[in-house]
Parts: structure tokens; C-alpha cells; sequence
């Protein structure tokens, strides 16, 4: 682990040269980030920042914060970002079994739903951000629900039983997670072998100063990074007494996920919080990209973690 508090290095080779404001542009940063740390002469894709602090020539200065410490196993592109007091242990963490096995079966096993389903991206890669672009939609060809769509077909293309859930929870912001909840516990009732559930996100990075487009690059293709998010219950506040069921499936995933396809992902970010993922041990939340990336890059994205996830269940199976 790095235990002190780091310095992230941001490479900003893709900075369009006018990096000012301007005709209602915003500057756009497009890289995978990665983290140097000198005293421990440790490298990878932290693709994580919370304030941009300084810039010079070729790189961004990014400071965590101090409470934070990111988990690193070594020889491997996998990080996480730790904000919990829980001293993890990832190596013997992926060792032990998850919460659940995948029936053999044609039963729905897995739900894909939207707590913040009009959460919308960019449709061309134009370099920029528009200043007054307003990145949600409740249009299902342009939101986060063609992301889901992508996820669900290669669980479908794997045998795997799915059912993705498009409706809209997020008409207001306040109460979506709650009215998703309830969306989820039908599905549930429903489909009682469901053992895996999803919400799927789309991220947003920086301000009208300056946006963040993570992105990296397989097989010759741009897609959006991904984050996956797994919860811990610090103090018995979220009636969430099996976290670290889910943290065991989130840590498998993000594994597999960078073993297939380097630099899709973000450090998993652990911490104390639940967003329903207290429902079962297969919940998880992911981000895919954020409101910078093109709809095509995350969409790409999805494909490739419908992949990854089936093959997490089906080695669990």
C-alpha cells in the first residue's frame, strides 16, 4: 500500500493546444492516468484525481487526499483506492469464494438496472466540452442504458440469464436510490435466483475549468475507463453486514477486467458507503466513463466488461 499521502503525475498529451476557455469550450483531459510514487518506485493506472493543483509542460499535479491510501498489488495493473479504516489485503482477499454460485441453468440470475438512468455522454469526439451541454437525457438511444444493453447482450451471448431494467428513477435526483430500490426488490420477488445485481453509471470529472475523459485503447479501439465501486460499513450504518462478500466479487472483477484488457479501469474505489449494494453479495456499482467520453467509447466498454463479468460467473459457477 501507499500509506502517505501521494502524488499522482497526469499525462496531458492530449490537451487540445488552445487550453483555454473560450467560444464555450471547455478544456478537455483524455488519458489513462497513472500514479508514481518515488519512495516506493511504484507504477500503474490510477485513473483517479481529486483537485488539479499545478501544470507545467507535460503533466497535471494531482494531490489525494491525505485520508486515502491506494492498495497495490504487484507485477499487476490493479489498484484501489481504500477511504475506509479497513486494512485490506487484496492477494488473500481474491483467494476466498464469493457470496453466491451461478445456477447451470436458463433461470435470470443477474439484473442490470440504473439508479441515474438519463446520465448521458457526448456523441463525437470533438477534442472539447461544451460549456453549456447538459449531460443527461431521457432518451434511451443516447443514456447509460445503451451501456446496460451492451453488458446484458454478452451475458445473453454467454448463456448467462439477464434482465436489464430501464426505467427512468432519476425524473428528480433526490430519492432516485431510493425509488431503484424499490425497482430492484420487484425484480427480486420476481426472479428470486437473481444473485447478481448492477447499477449502472456514468461518471463526471472536473469543472467548468477543466473536464476529465478517461479513456484507454484495446485492440486499436478507444473505449471509456470504468470504475468499480464496493462498499464497507464503518459503523453498522447502512445494515450492510456482508460488504465484504461484495468486495471479494468487485475485486475479482476489476482483476479480470485488467487482465483482459489493460487500462480499462479506474482504481476500485472502497469506501464507506452502500448505494444499494446492501441488497445482496453480488451488488455492485460501476462507472463507465464520464459525461466526456463518447456514447461509442462507453458502449465499447460495456462489451468488454459483459465479457469479463461472464467469465467471473461462470469460473463461479
Amino acid at each position: 500500500s501507499i500509506n502517505n499521502k501521494c502524488i499522482l503525475y497526469v499525462p496531458v498529451g492530449s490537451v487540445p493546444s488552445y487550453y483555454a476557455n473560450g467560444w464555450g469550450r471547455v478544456p478537455l483531459i483524455e488519458e489513462g492516468f497513472c500514479v508514481i510514487n518515488l519512495k516506493n518506485n511504484l507504477y500503474g493506472a490510477v485513473k483517479y484525481m481529486d483537485k488539479v493543483y499545478t501544470e507545467n509542460n507535460d503533466m497535471l499535479v494531482v494531490d489525494i487526499d491525505s485520508d486515502v491510501t491506494i492498495e497495490v498489488v504487484p507485477n499487476e495493473n490493479f489498484y484501489v483506492k481504500n477511504s475506509t479504516p479497513y486494512n485490506l489485503n487484496i492477494g488473500e482477499t481474491l483467494k476466498k469464494n464469493l457470496g453466491f454460485k451461478l445456477e447451470n441453468n436458463n433461470d435470470v440470475q443477474v439484473l442490470i438496472y440504473h439508479t441515474h438512468t438519463s446520465e448521458s455522454y457526448l456523441d463525437c469526439d470533438a477534442g472539447y466540452y461544451y460549456s453549456d451541454y447538459y449531460p443527461r437525457t431521457s432518451d434511451k438511444r443516447y443514456n447509460v442504458t445503451r451501456v446496460g444493453e451492451a453488458i446484458a447482450q454478452q451475458l445473453k451471448n454467454a448463456g448467462i440469464g439477464v434482465v436489464h431494467d430501464t426505467t427512468i428513477h432519476d425524473y428528480t435526483y433526490s430519492g432516485s436510490y431510493a425509488r431503484s430500490r424499490s425497482t430492484v426488490e420487484k425484480y427480486l420477488e420476481k426472479y428470486p435466483k437473481i444473485k447478481v445485481t448492477l447499477d449502472i453509471h456514468r461518471d463526471s470529472i472536473g469543472d467548468t475549468n477543466y473536464k476529465v475523459k478517461p479513456t484507454f485503447t484495446y485492440k486499436g479501439k478507444k473505449g471509456a475507463q470504468i470504475m468499480i465501486m464496493s462498499g464497507y460499513n464503518t459503523y453498522d450504518y447502512y445494515n450492510f453486514p456482508n460488504w465484504n462478500y461484495n468486495l471479494r466479487f468487485a475485486l475479482k472483477l476489476q482483476q479480470t477486467c485488467e487482465t483482459k484488457y489493460q487500462g480499462i479501469t479506474r482504481p476500485l474505489n472502497f469506501g464507506n458507503f452502500a448505494y444499494n449494494m446492501n441488497i445482496n453479495t453480488g451488488s455492485l456499482l460501476i462507472e463507465i466513463g464520464t459525461d466526456s467520453n463518447t456514447l461509442e467509447e462507453a458502449v465499447y466498454s460495456g462489451n468488454l466488461l459483459g465479457e469479463a463479468l461472464a467469465e467471473v460467473l461462470q469460473k463461479n459457477s
